[in-house]
């Protein structure tokens, strides 16, 4: 069946394609510029009967917002936005450069194992991209494997951080709800990636990227996500859970074990909030005498993968 925005979108400037990935908030195309034949990714907010509701214009509201935060940033390892507009037919979108490689979700899931070089030069990237934001004032708050793209057009891997759709500067209280036992409907980010605090609407900090990246690096280190349930009640719960993240012995002895037991407690006010402090930890370490223990461990079941919410 041809999606039907294909079909709509009418602009001077940019062709779309296929669709590429899609959101509760829009749909992100394939496309080229015409005027230079580039191949970009288009963002395309999702609308109903060729004009806005409410609701919707209030997307269009984060959509200005996620564009405005993305012009801050200037960083190897995130995504660029090149431009925005309106087509005739009234469509906002937003271009980005395209990115040619694959997640870091599906990354592993092909690799089942991560060599340590591997994992110390993607996870480096990500702190250093992440001390960026943050020195822009900036939470990601959606940090997570799927949003994670990795490139291998040199002779080095590089990622680029996606997806700052939910993203905010830490001057705004955003995501502050009186219902706790609804925290599902209200909370933003991913289950399985975000941080105690966030899943409880409370105020996001730098901790809160911290935390998630903290959970993508443990899963690169075992080849399995660190929180795994069947539902998302499951999941919210071991989230919300005062027990802290299980770390396989033969990382929690190492200096590694202490960077991973810091950015994961539970308790944000005993989490640290300097990206710049984790970064510089994380590439003094000595990864020699973990080496051999992280690229023997036995590669998780991949059934698993698709529990994580």
């Amino acid at each position: 069946m041809t999606d039907p925005i294909t079909q709509q979108f009418s602009h001077n400037n940019y062709i779309l394609h296929n669709k590429i990935g899609e959101g509760k908030f829009g749909r992100v195309y394939k496309g080229t510029q015409i005027s230079t034949g580039q191949v970009v990714a288009i963002k395309v907010i999702k609308y109903t009967n060729g004009s806005y509701s409410n609701f919707e214009n209030k997307q269009i509201t984060k959509f200005k917002q996620e564009i405005h935060l993305c012009t801050k940033i200037s960083h190897p390892n995130i995504i660029k936005v090149l431009d925005r507009g309106i087509t005739n037919d009234n469509l906002q979108f937003a271009v980005f450069e395209y990115i040619f490689g694959i997640t870091l979700k599906d990354y592993i899931l092909t690799k089942k194992k991560l060599s340590i070089s591997d994992i110390v030069e993607l996870m480096s990237q990500v702190l250093d991209a992440l001390v960026c934001i943050h020195n822009k004032g900036i939470i990601h708050k959606d940090l997570k494997p799927k949003n994670i793209m990795i490139q291998h057009s040199g002779a080095k891997k590089h990622i680029k951080i996606l997806d700052f759709g939910i993203s905010q500067f830490t001057n705004k209280t955003l995501y502050i709800h009186s219902n706790k036992n609804n925290c599902y409907n209200q909370m933003s980010g991913s289950p399985a990636y975000s941080s105690p605090e966030q899943l409880r609407g409370e105020p996001t900090t730098y901790k809160t990227d911290l935390y998630s990246w903290g959970l993508i690096l443990l899963e690169c280190l075992t080849g399995r996500p660190a929180i795994i349930g069947n539902s998302i009640n499951e999941i919210l719960q071991l989230q919300l859970s005062s027990n802290n993240i299980f770390i396989p012995p033969n990382i929690a002895n190492h200096p590694l074990g202490v960077i991973l037991k810091k950015v994961l407690h539970k308790d944000p006010n005993k989490r640290p909030n300097e990206s710049q402090i984790i970064f510089n930890e994380f590439n003094s370490l000595d990864f020699t005498s973990i080496k051999h223990q992280i690229e023997s461990n036995t590669s998780f079941n991949h059934e698993d993968a698709d529990l994580t919410l």
